[in-house]
């Protein structure tokens, strides 16, 4: 559960921070601001709890989109610049994303469309994390395997995006 921590801890720009007590993932201010964090959620049950979530802790930065994950991405991918929940601030997906991080089940086959979909998003020197059920050995044009690392069932994976 704190394979993220311990994949970013080392890298010396940004700090990602996980808390395995409250399964949240924090970002340290003072190292780097955080503009919107967008989460994606197919399940309209859970988006409503993490909306609420994000109510109570005031958090004005989470975009939470009740989307299938591909789709979403495929879409900005090429749009590049929506709003799509109205319950939510709006965000400017003209920038890239800094950090992009995908856990897809691991009893689906969309690994290599995820990281495929998910990499015009990231900026470049940009971070992508991937958890599978099983080593990603197959190259990812354009970035750099930065760690892997094994947490039981889990393979943790960072990429950093070529600058």
């Amino acid at each position: 559960r704190d394979s993220l921590g311990r994949v970013t801890h080392q890298y010396p720009d940004e700090r990602l921070l996980y808390d395995p007590d409250s399964d949240t993932y924090f970002c340290d201010r003072d190292v780097h601001q955080i503009g919107v964090v967008v989460m994606l959620e197919r399940d309209a049950a859970l988006c409503a709890l993490m909306r609420q979530s994000r109510e109570r802790l005031k958090a004005d930065c989470l975009q939470i989109e009740q989307a299938d994950a591909l789709a979403w991405m495929r879409r900005q991918a090429t749009e590049r610049g929506s709003t799509i929940d109205p319950a939510s601030p709006p965000i400017d997906l003209v920038d890239p994303f800094d950090l992009i991080l995908l856990d897809p089940p691991f009893d689906a086959d969309w690994f290599a469309s995820a990281l495929q979909v998910a990499m015009p998003l990231l900026r470049p020197g940009g971070c992508l994390y991937l958890e599978a059920p099983a080593q990603w050995t197959d190259p990812l044009p354009g970035a750099a395997l930065h760690r892997h690392l094994r947490a039981g069932a889990v393979h943790a994976h960072l990429w950093i995006k070529e600058r």
